[in-house]
């Protein structure tokens, strides 16, 4: 906002013919901040956060007066649900919220999605942040397999899982017994969270 103010100063010539000088001066006042920005100071307007067991992210409030942050949906919490500003202090800081949420989507088919809405309690400014979550993966290459009597060549399960997964293994009619005769290079694994997104399992 801008706004022009003028003094008016007067200089007597005589008792009847004053001069009137005038001193204006122009007086500025900044805008009004309301910023929801990302780690490295960009606007934050969507958020993808990994299906992991537990993951989060900031986002960063910069406002002139007071605010409140809200989500939609309880599959996310934020640290915090309001914040001061400034209040005409300079420079306007960062007010950190970590929005977390504290479990798989175990949806295996959609991913889930989420607003969380950050708004100013003095004026309508407001910022939305789109919170998406994919899908959780399981899936598995394997197929029906039959083996000669005397097979011993290695053969593959390809097994693709968000999560941690674990191979369990029944043998019925076995001419042993239902001894096991088969063997893996590993029955479990920890999925795309423990860095194993895709793998290979040998079995022979």
């Amino acid at each position: 906002s801008k706004a022009k103010v003028t003094v008016w100063g007067y200089v007597k010539k005589n008792s009847s013919d004053p001069k009137r000088i005038p001193i204006e001066i122009e007086v500025l006042q900044a805008p009004y901040i309301f910023k929801a920005l990302d780690s490295e100071g960009v606007d934050m307007s969507d958020l993808n956060l990994p299906n992991t067991k537990a993951t989060s992210n900031t986002v960063c409030i910069q406002s002139s007066g007071d605010w409140k942050i809200s989500s939609a949906d309880e599959w996310t919490t934020l640290s915090t649900l309001s914040g001061k500003g400034s209040h005409g202090n300079e420079p306007i800081s960062d007010e950190p919220v970590v929005i977390s949420t504290n479990d798989y989507n175990y949806d295996t088919k959609s991913e889930r999605k989420t607003v969380v809405t950050a708004e100013s309690t003095l004026n309508t400014m407001k910022r939305e942040i789109a919170i998406t979550q994919p899908k959780y993966t399981f899936e598995s290459e394997a197929k029906e397999t039959t083996l000669s009597t005397f097979d011993v060549e290695e053969h593959e399960i390809s097994i693709n899982s968000t999560g941690a997964w674990r191979l369990d293994v029944s043998y019925e009619g076995s001419a042993n017994g239902g001894e096991s005769w088969l063997s893996f290079s590993k029955t479990k694994g920890p999925g795309a969270e423990g860095g194993e997104a895709n793998t290979i399992v040998k079995y022979w």
